[in-house]
């Protein structure tokens, strides 16, 4: 199941790289260009293999065996040219390559062990939630199972009345992609879904470390891939199986991508893969179609002001390819949108209404200095590079990326005002997801403000021992770092006891806001009725103590159950109480402590999306 899981992958980024280098600049800059190929190529191929699989699920009722016809037969056709154009290539010239210094091989060091940090913490969320968080299991890959499980009625089944609730005009890049996997792999598993999620983390931190480094330096696109990997919300949501993680990948290639063909106007193919990026954003979530349309309006602005009608020609022609099945899907398989079927006319009036404008304004503020998980807020320290006068550090028109990220974000700003939900609800459980979408591209202009313009010059000779010795170090850091890494608690994870036989955890379950901390107090806030899961590894039941401090907003009475059974009750109020629920033997597997209050939650301040606080359960333990 695994290997086949990879195999679908590696085809799919196989015929992505192909069709980047047969677009890119010139064969002779493939060498040195490797490091930007491969990300971008992993992105396109599984955009152009979803798109594939998906005509293919329309044809017919096997599309496993079609899909791999065209795939093959398309691959093909890109080697072929590919290989044509290399040996068509004139020239043995070789591209200039920064120089790279001590400092760039210390940061390259950091950048690695970040990574692994950043993949050892994204796995242990796949295990925490092997099925994803809500758009996961209840979008992505549910739609997945319909395309895979439900033959030639696929399409009707999106189309029912009792799954609207799922969004099922929703564009298919992901389900399509995991569906395809799990056609290689024979079921439908986890893992591959998993693994296309990952995947895309990998590719966002990939592009915009060698991006930055094409455009700048590669010292500061190590510091861009640093700020992304330390961003603790981004590496958590990697394995998520949410589609704003691609979403923000396909924004971030799209932007990277016009800033080169602007370097440079003579090549056609940069504006072209930029076009097939924009598409595909659209083809990954709704949100990429308003990106689209924005990006290409951009594009055409600064081609005209420029003169190069020729980038803006190849631009449409790849957003007008990779949104065929964007058309396709609209037209003749998706229901209606929910937002525009309820009929806009009537709502445009909430355009002027000034409390839905200071909702939106609160949440934003609330979600910006929330957003990321951090705790201490890097934002301060990124702002100088973009208010301090910088000479020549944004130049050749620049600026443009802010706008389109500006317009993108005003676009959302938009469909806030006239949604026909619940504004705070929206706003609560999408808001923060949208700013992780423009992140990367953030970054990306941030590294841009840091930075003076490249500076190409001579690669000073390592000596030869260098490589080897410098890969030996990583390796053994590395082994470190994940020594390290085992001794600390999954994300889910809030307690450890080891025991003979194994160990046994105590992880977080539904009806919990975020864990919060301060120093060394950690704790979380119930929504009302919350659970906390006890997995005991052991082979026998073992008796073990669960403690922990509790509080609450207001008095009131909180009481757990394990089963039908009460193990715990007691009177709550402001003040920490130490409590323990003891004379509980755990039994091998899974048992789920349920905690139920008497009163319902107080709004945590006077805001107007203000939580709704029951009580707090501090430092719990096992023991």
């Amino acid at each position: 199941m695994t290997f086949a899981a990879v195999l679908a992958l590696g085809s799919a980024w196989l015929m992505g790289v192909l069709l980047v280098s047969l677009l890119w600049p010139g064969p002779r800059r493939w060498r040195a260009d490797l490091g930007f190929i491969l990300p971008l190529g992993l992105g396109l191929g599984l955009g152009v293999t979803s798109a594939i699989f998906f005509a293919a699920s329309l044809a017919s009722s096997q599309p496993v065996r079609l899909s791999l016809i065209l795939e093959f037969s398309i691959a093909a056709g890109l080697a072929w040219l590919v290989g044509r154009r290399s040996r068509l290539a004139t020239g043995t010239g070789k591209a200039g390559t920064p120089g790279h210094s001590w400092l760039v091989a210390f940061g390259a060091t950091a950048l690695g062990q970040a990574a692994l940090v950043a993949a050892v913490t994204s796995w242990r969320a796949y295990v925490a939630e092997p099925h994803g968080g809500w758009d996961g299991w209840a979008i992505w890959n549910m739609h997945a199972r319909f395309i895979f499980r439900g033959g030639e009625n696929w399409t009707r089944l999106l189309q029912q009345p009792p799954v609207a609730w799922t969004h099922a005009d929703y564009p298919l890049l992901i389900p399509a992609s995991v569906a395809r996997g799990w056609a290689f792999v024979g079921q439908d598993g986890a893992f591959v879904s998993g693994l296309l999620s990952g995947s895309f983390g990998l590719a966002t931190v990939g592009l915009l470390v060698a991006a930055v480094g094409r455009l700048r330096q590669p010292l500061v696109g190590i510091v861009g891939g640093l700020v992304l990997l330390g961003t603790p919300f981004f590496v958590t949501f990697a394995s998520n199986e949410h589609a704003d993680i691609p979403l923000g990948f396909f924004l971030l290639a799209t932007v990277v991508l016009m800033a080169l063909g602007q370097r440079q106007p003579e090549v056609r193919g940069f504006p072209v893969l930029a076009g097939l990026c924009a598409g595909l954003a659209a083809w990954t979530k709704n949100e990429g179609l308003l990106f689209a349309l924005l990006a290409a309006g951009v594009f055409m602005a600064q081609a005209a002001r420029r003169g190069a009608r020729r980038a803006s020609g190849a631009f449409i022609l790849g957003l007008v390819v990779a949104l065929v099945p964007v058309a396709i899907f609209k037209i003749f398989v998706a229901p209606h949108n929910d937002i525009v079927s309820a009929g806009i006319g009537g709502r445009l009036a909430q355009l002027v209404d000034g409390s839905r404008h200071r909702l939106i304004l609160a949440s934003l503020v609330r979600d910006v200095t929330r957003f990321g998980e951090w705790s201490v807020l890097p934002f301060f320290a990124m702002i100088p590079p973009l208010v301090v006068p910088g000479g020549k550090r944004l130049g050749r028109g620049e600026w443009w990326v802010a706008g389109l990220l500006a317009l993108t974000g005003a676009g959302y700003y938009a469909v806030y005002l006239i949604t026909p939900w619940d504004l705070a609800w929206h706003l609560d459980s999408s808001l923060v997801r949208l700013l992780l979408q423009l992140w990367p591209a953030a970054v990306f202009f941030w590294c841009l403000a840091i930075s003076q313009d490249e500076e190409v010059s001579a690669a000073r000779r390592r000596p030869r021992w260098f490589l080897p010795w410098f890969g030996v170090a990583n390796l053994g850091l590395g082994a470190v770092v994940l020594t390290v890494l085992a001794r600390q608690p999954a994300p889910n994870q809030l307690a450890v006891a080891r025991v003979s036989g194994g160990e046994v955890s105590l992880l977080t379950g539904d009806g919990w806001f975020g864990r919060e901390r301060d120093r060394r107090a950690e704790w979380m806030w119930s929504k009302g009725e919350s659970v906390l899961f006890v997995r005991s590894a052991a082979a026998q039941p073992v008796a073990l103590t669960l403690r922990f401090r509790i509080r609450g907003l207001g008095a009131r009475t909180v009481r757990a159950f394990v089963g039908a059974g009460v193990v715990w009750q007691g009177a709550v109020g402001e003040a920490l109480v130490p409590t323990e629920i003891a004379g509980v033997v755990w039994p091998p597997g899974v048992t789920a402590v349920v905690f139920k209050t008497d009163a319902p939650g107080l709004p945590e301040s006077g805001s107007p999306n203000a939580r709704a606080l029951t009580f707090a359960l501090y430092d719990p333990r096992l023991e």
